[in-house]
């Protein structure tokens, strides 16, 4: 009897025109993996013996399927993962982002960009209002987002004028599924 841990790295590559392996490339810590084999027949019954045994198996098609649990966040395994592709975001600064109307406490609103600072959010009135960080809205700032904590007495929409750091952005369903 012998018994297998399953434990090790994993890696994966691309596939040339001839299926062989690229560059292999390993994609971090991967707990859960799975690998099951599939094989389609067509059996065919005889009926001359009274017993209708099978007489004749014929494989109709063969597949596999692997599936594993990547934990680590790369850029590559979100391509991989998302069908994605991924661009960069250089630092900038933004003025009078304009947010859609009908905004209530306890929302969470996001911005075009990620990674914010020096954020400045006024109201849409004639002379414009601040609203007051930390008793009117909340950052956060990582994510992009505004969440709002009293909008009583401001008029909407709200405008946004904020710095962002540069970042990177997978869009999903960009590329054809990958064959690895």
């Amino acid at each position: 009897m012998s018994y297998f841990s399953g434990q090790g790295r994993v890696y994966l590559a691309a596939r040339d025109t001839n299926g062989n392996p690229l560059a292999l490339r390993w994609v971090g810590n991967v707990p859960d993996l799975k690998v099951s084999l599939n094989v389609e027949t067509i059996e065919h019954k005889e009926s001359h013996s009274g017993q209708r045994l099978t007489d004749l198996q014929l494989i109709k098609s063969k597949d596999g399927e692997f599936s594993c649990t990547l934990e680590e966040i790369s850029t590559e395994n979100l391509e991989l993962s998302l069908f994605g592709q991924t661009s960069s975001v250089t630092a900038g600064t933004v003025t009078d982002e304009t947010l859609p109307t009908g905004i209530v406490a306890g929302e969470v609103r996001l911005l075009a960009n990620q990674f914010v600072s020096a954020v400045l959010v006024t109201d849409s009135a004639s002379t414009p209002a601040t609203l007051a960080a930390g008793t009117d809205y909340k950052v956060h700032a990582a994510q992009g987002a505004i969440e709002f904590l009293n909008v009583t007495g401001f008029t909407q929409p709200f405008k946004v004028d904020y710095s962002f750091g540069a970042a990177k952005r997978t869009a999903m369903f960009k590329s054809p599924q990958p064959e690895v």
